[in-house]
């Protein structure tokens, strides 16, 4: 007697049902399962919408940029400074705690560390062997840590926004950048942003000039007059349109008009006289290097 494997008899019985069930009933459970299809989808696109031709937002992060690279749409993760600061510095205190060492053999594997040792010689011959020796498996360690490094700061530019450090109208002093250049430059002149729905309970930027101090290598900027907080445009700084997309998961700022080569940030906007200092910066060049946390699909 032949036996059919499990997976052949369940498909038997699956179609001996199908045979047994009326047309109307069938075309229900067509209804059924295209509804179900069109609602994953649909949660899908609220998700992660598209933005451009074949690019969907990411589904993790909650400030994203959207950029045009060489004729190509991709996105990159825009961050407060200081919340990036601060991530890296986690790293730094990471790496210390546990530094990279060199990739041995695991405890107890026999056959391993014969190898091993079989591919080191018994004795150095001379000093400076040794002092190459320990040139490179330093030059290894700092390369192992300078990947961890940049794999935490990828992971940095998706911190979550720091609180508040609320600012009123006419306060005297400057919000200060380290640099004169953004980490993050747009190649195109019409940037737009997209921030995560309920990172903030009422979303509401404006966007401001930077000045940049070349002779102590800074970025700045003054209190925003109020009449930028109360929505208006003026020297120096705009009001961004904030709309929220189809899903209600995602809100789209873009720009009033197009914006020249310099440097820029993003400031919320408390209330009519309170602002956040801790700013999202970037800057407008076209000639820039790729951002390095891009992402083209």
């Amino acid at each position: 007697m032949q036996v059919r494997p499990p997976a052949a008899h369940a498909a038997s019985k699956v179609d001996t049902m199908a045979a047994h069930m009326s047309s109307r009933t069938q075309r229900r459970l067509a209804l059924a399962l295209v509804a179900f299809t069109c609602c994953a989808a649909h949660a899908q696109d609220a998700s992660q919408p598209e933005v451009a031709p074949n690019l969907q937002l990411p589904d993790h992060g909650y400030f994203w940029a959207l950029d045009i690279y060489q004729n190509a749409p991709e996105l990159f993760p825009v961050v407060q400074p200081l919340a990036e600061m601060a991530a890296r510095e986690r790293a730094r205190q990471e790496i210390k705690a546990n530094p990279p060492r060199p990739d041995l053999p695991p405890a107890g594997d026999a056959d391993a560390e014969a190898n091993h040792e079989a591919a080191q010689p018994a004795e150095k011959e001379s000093r400076k062997e040794r002092k190459a020796d320990e040139k490179k498996a330093a030059a290894a360690a700092a390369a192992a840590a300078a990947a961890k490094e940049r794999a935490f700061i990828a992971n940095a530019a998706l911190q979550p926004p720091l609180p508040p450090d609320a600012k009123s109208v006419g306060d005297a002093g400057f919000v200060v950048l380290q640099g004169t250049h953004s980490r993050r430059e747009f190649h195109i002149e019409t940037p737009t942003f997209y921030l995560r729905a309920g990172t903030f309970p009422h979303p509401a930027f404006v966007l401001i000039r930077m000045q940049v101090d070349v002779k102590h290598q800074t970025r700045r900027i003054a209190s925003p007059p109020a009449e930028a907080l109360a929505g208006g445009n003026g020297r120096g700084f705009a009001a961004v349109q904030v709309q929220a997309m189809p899903g209600g998961k995602w809100v789209k700022l873009t720009m009033p008009t197009d914006l020249p080569y310099g440097e820029y940030c993003l400031v919320r906007i408390l209330n009519k006289q309170q602002w956040d200092a801790n700013v999202w910066d970037f800057g407008e060049d076209p000639g820039a290097p790729e951002n390095g946390e891009a992402v083209t699909r």
